[in-house]
Parts: C-alpha cells; structure tokens; sequence
C-alpha cells in the first residue's frame, strides 16, 4: 500500500500556532517587568484583559458569534461553550497561575508536555476513537523526553515541585477537556465563534477573580505595557481561532504530537528576545528529540491514515 504524503499544510498552521503563543512566553515577563512585583490578583486582572480582548477581536471578526438561537440553522451550543470557557479559560489559566506560585516557570514548562497525554487518553474515552498504538505513545515519549531536556534549569525543582506539578497537571487536564469539547460543536457553529465567545465571558471571569488589583489597571495606560497586552491580545485570539479549527478537522493523536513545538517555540523566543535568556545545549538536544519525533509524526503519523470522528449532537427538528 503506498504511504500516505506528509500533512505539510497541517504542519505549517501548526508551526503558526507555535510561533504565536512562543511570543506569549517573553511578551508576559515583559509586562511583568515593566509592572514591577506583582502578585496572583495582579497577574489574574491581566490574563483577564488579555482573553477578554482577544475574545472582543475574534467575536468582531467572526459574524455568527452572537447569533441568537435559530432551530433553522442548528441548536445553539450552550452547554459546549460553557465547557469550553470553564477549561479552556478560566481553569486552565487559574491552575497554571496557582502552580507559579508554587513552583517554577520551568516545571509548568515541562509539565506542559503532558496535556497531549491527556489528550492521547480522553480521545478514545469521550471520542470513540482508536487508542493510540505503540508507535503514537513511542513518539509521544520522545518529544516528552524532549521537551524536557530542552526547557529544563536547575530552578525547575525550586518551590514546592509537588504541589505545583499536580497544580499543571490540572492545568493541562482542563485544557485537553476544552480541546476535546470543540469536537462536540454542531455543525452549524463554527469553532471561531465558539473560541471567541469563550475567551470573552473566560476573560471577564478571570478580571473578576483579579479584582483587587482593579486600582492598577492605570498600569496598562502605559504605551509600552498597553501596546504588549494588545498583541497579546491578538496572539490568543489568532492562535486559539487557528488551534480550535484545526482540532475540528484533524485527528487528536497527531495534533497531540504536534503540540510539543509550542514550548519549543517559547524557549526558543525567550532566549532571543529576553535580556540574559540564552539557548544552551539541552535546548539543541532536547528540541532535536522533538522535531525528529514531529516528522516522523508527519511521514507515520498522517491525517489521511486516522480516522477524524467528528461528534455533532442531531439537528432539532
């Protein structure tokens, strides 16, 4: 039987949603810099103007966003983008920020890598869709192994590294459910809408959680600290809209392979445009395991030779 081409088109939008939320790594401790100490209200008040924003620009651009409930065109989605905004926004980011204060930006780096295990389990039991095969898990394992070796510093154990990986590991848990729920949109509803409607009431939620620090939003009046937190903005929004669509169309285990290039992206990002970062040995090491693993994805691995089960609740009649 001949092999079925490499999904180059799949790789590249991919590469795009790395690349993007690479940005996202030094752009946030650029802000935090520039706001000086912050704490978890702080950091809270910001992410929810970060999503909330990105939530604004993608429901501008996306015309069926806010669309009233039509039986004619479909069921509205209700209870799949109230999934979709509790982990996707609101859980994922407040595990993740509970765990930084716990432990070190490194660790959550590393424990990163284990959302595409998540996703490698929640497949099969939510998707019905085939459990993975010894080579899925193998690749897996590398780009995990990799992903390690490459973000990995002596101040990855800092902290309470117990607390704070159970905290990303729940940080990543959620995210895999959110990603997961998008393949129970109907039809009808397209995933940027979907995306943008969550990153909206997700944002607004996390700006309540951060409303202590509500006296520093005068903060963000600052040109620099203002035009950092737009782009962001519009990072989470492109990405997220981009990520979500792709999740839509193509199996989970290859998109769960790919996802190991964005913490590659980051580190890569941070060493180049964060003053004193720098790209050490086990970066080259480490992200060589995971773009060796990714195109063996790509040739093995490809979206023509999975099934792509789509879930789409029946049509009210």
């Amino acid at each position: 039987m001949k092999k079925s081409p490499p999904s180059w088109h799949l790789l590249f939008w991919v590469i795009i949603c790395a690349a993007l939320w690479g940005s996202a790594f030094p752009g946030i401790k650029f802000v935090y810099n520039l706001s000086g100490e912050v704490d978890a209200s702080f950091r809270y008040l910001f992410a929810g103007l970060r999503f909330f924003l990105a939530g604004l620009f993608v429901c501008l651009l996306s015309t069926s966003s806010f669309r009233p409930p039509d039986p004619d065109r479909g069921p509205f989605p209700f209870r799949v983008l109230i999934v979709l905004t509790l982990f996707q926004t609101i859980l994922q980011y407040v595990f993740f920020y509970e765990g930084m204060a716990r432990a070190s930006g490194v660790l959550g780096s590393i424990m990163t890598g284990f959302g595409s295990i998540w996703w490698l389990v929640l497949s099969p039991l939510l998707l019905k869709q085939p459990w993975p095969d010894w080579r899925s898990w193998c690749a897996i394992g590398v780009s995990l192994i990799g992903a390690t070796i490459a973000v990995y510093s002596p101040q990855a154990l800092n902290g309470n590294p117990w607390v704070g990986g159970f905290l990303f590991m729940l940080a990543a848990f959620s995210g895999a459910i959110a990603a997961v729920s998008i393949r129970f949109l109907p039809a009808s509803f397209s995933p940027t809408s979907a995306t943008g409607i969550s990153l909206l009431a997700g944002g607004f939620s996390l700006i309540c959680l951060g409303h202590q620090s509500l006296s520093s939003i005068k903060l963000f009046l600052n040109p620099s600290i203002g035009f950092m937190t737009l782009w962001l903005a519009a990072v989470s929004g492109l990405a997220f809209s981009i990520w979500n669509s792709l999740i839509r169309h193509h199996p989970v285990i290859v998109l769960a392979q790919y996802r190991f290039l964005i913490p590659l992206s980051g580190v890569i990002q941070s060493a180049l445009f964060i003053p004193g970062e720098s790209i050490s040995w086990n970066t080259f090491i480490g992200g060589g395991l995971v773009l060796i693993a990714v195109y063996w994805t790509s040739v093995h691995l490809t979206p023509s030779a999975i099934p792509a089960t789509s879930i789409h609740p029946p049509p009210q009649k």
